[in-house]
């Protein structure tokens, strides 16, 4: 397996499990964008979003060279400290749930060391003269299946940051929420529904 592929293998452990953490854990369960104590959170999350939608483009999508690929590197540095900034802010944010849980701190390390690993080895694979400032943006193209992780990755990526930089705005907290509530509500029912029995026997 060649260094993109396993890059690709790795963006793709990485994005299942941070859809789990940022959709359900995040915006559903523990409403971070609409709790006073967790708005700051929901924001780190917002800026973590918005440069994983461009690092996309710079690492991933192409083999890239010259200014586009130190650009992607730019924003992996500027991912880490976000999350440094992200991990030192959990502590006050989440104290009305105790903190965070065990299995979302295993999470969170996964998700850190898929997200690692991906980035690692699709730099790695880039040959030596794609590292100078004056060679192509683009030299190249991945294989197939990182190709096809990365564009699949892609509109995913943009909508997320999206619906975060939505969820920034009061607006955005009141529809979001009206919404979740009606879904919650449809879901109850349908619960009710289901657990109802089909029949009864009479003696």
């Amino acid at each position: 397996m060649d260094t993109y592929t396993a890059g690709a293998v790795a963006l793709a452990m990485f994005l299942g499990l941070g859809a789990v953490d940022g959709i359900y854990l995040h915006l559903w369960r523990y409403r971070l964008h609409a709790r006073s104590a967790s708005r700051y959170e929901h924001r780190i999350h917002t800026i973590a979003a918005v440069l994983f939608a461009g690092t996309l483009p710079a690492v991933f999508l192409w083999e890239t060279g010259g200014v586009l690929l130190w650009t992607g590197v730019a924003l992996i540095v500027a991912d880490l400290a976000v999350s440094i900034v992200d991990m030192t802010s959990e502590r006050d944010s989440r104290a009305e749930f105790g903190g965070l849980s065990t299995g979302e701190y295993v999470l969170h390390m996964l998700i850190m060391s898929f997200r690692g690993a991906a980035l690692a080895l699709m730099l790695a694979g880039r040959p030596a003269a794609a590292w100078a400032c004056e060679a192509p943006w683009i030299v190249g193209s991945p294989p197939g299946f990182a190709a096809t992780v990365a564009w699949q990755a892609l509109p995913g990526a943009v909508v997320m940051a999206g619906l975060h930089v939505w969820l920034c705005t009061d607006s955005g907290v009141r529809r979001f929420e009206a919404l979740r509530a009606r879904a919650e509500a449809a879901f109850s029912a349908w619960r009710g529904q289901a657990s109802e029995p089909c029949c009864v026997v009479r003696s």
